[in-house]
């Protein structure tokens, strides 16, 4: 199934069977300084304080239709005792299956409150990768334990079609276009220039994004700046209505068309004009997303 007919607002939206979580927050909340001296490394799975192991799994689910193979597969962390993950390396390696008993530190798309949940990782020689049992109650274990039906599964995709509907509104008391600036020149400072990405996201999705313009497709020079890119999903009712309107706008002839590893994309060259970079933006989310700049989330990283 890669399409499910959505009881909300009458489309077909994608369905997505999974996705890599990121270094869990004990990991990434170590300063830099102090990596080197608490976290050891070693194929695949940290030690943390020697006290901590934290090692990578596969949430499965499975659905009624077919349940010999999974429907959803969730990469996340778990974290264990290196005690008893120690002592079990050698059957880990010769045994038909070995469990560690465990905690989720992962968040599982669709999914609150996963994060701290007991789980046991299952190592299995016939598999390549662990795989990880919720024990704990909750809604995540429930549908581990009985393959899923259609319905379920469409309302897991309409927590990420609609996440307005569950989700409360966020509304910002300061302008839109003061916060992107505000955050451009505290990512400046932050992180240097052209070392950071700043994601625009709505209630729904994150909608576009601000990138260092030596990242666009096509650029003019080699001064530093900024671009936007706006990646559209053709699969998606609802994103080829977005495709089409950003053809609409009054700057529409300055933007260049690319599609990149698949994906559709228009992106713009605003060097360092912050001028226009806030008026574009604030077109972008009001004409082709259609939402509202108060209730825009602004967010970077570094790269």
């Amino acid at each position: 199934m890669e399409k499910y007919h959505c009881n909300i607002c009458g489309k077909k939206h994608p369905v997505f069977h999974g996705a890599k979580s990121p270094l869990p927050a004990i990991l990434r909340d170590i300063p830099e300084k102090d990596w080197s001296r608490r976290v050891l490394e070693n194929e695949g799975f940290y030690l943390i304080d020697k006290a901590l192991a934290t090692l990578e799994g596969y949430v499965q689910v499975f659905h009624e239709d077919d349940p010999s193979k999974s429907f959803f597969n969730w990469h996340v962390w778990v974290s264990v005792s290196p005690r008893e993950f120690l002592s079990k390396i050698a059957f880990i390696e010769s045994e038909k299956e070995v469990r560690l008993q465990g905690r989720l530190e992962s968040e599982i798309m669709f999914y609150e409150d996963a994060v701290g949940l007991e789980v046991e990782l299952v190592f299995d020689l016939f598999r390549d990768f662990p795989l990880v049992e919720i024990v704990e109650s909750s809604e995540i274990k429930n549908d581990q334990n009985t393959p899923i039906t259609t319905e379920r599964v469409g309302e897991l995709m309409n927590r990420l079609h609609h996440r307005e509907l569950f989700v409360a509104p966020i509304y910002f008391d300061t302008p839109f276009t003061i916060r992107l600036l505000e955050e451009l020149n505290n990512c400046k400072i932050k992180y240097g220039q052209g070392r950071f990405i700043i994601s625009l996201i709505s209630p729904k999705e994150v909608l576009f994004q601000i990138i260092p313009n030596s990242f666009l497709e096509a650029t003019k020079d080699d001064r530093k700046g900024y671009g936007v890119h706006v990646a559209f999903d053709l699969d998606d009712e609802l994103s080829v209505e977005h495709f089409e309107r950003i053809k609409e706008l009054e700057s529409a002839d300055s933007w260049s068309y690319h599609v990149i590893d698949g994906v559709s994309t228009y992106q713009l060259d605003l060097e360092q004009d912050h001028k226009k970079l806030v008026e574009i933006a604030s077109k972008l989310i009001e004409d082709v997303f259609e939402e509202k700049t108060g209730q825009i989330e602004i967010d970077s990283f570094e790269i």
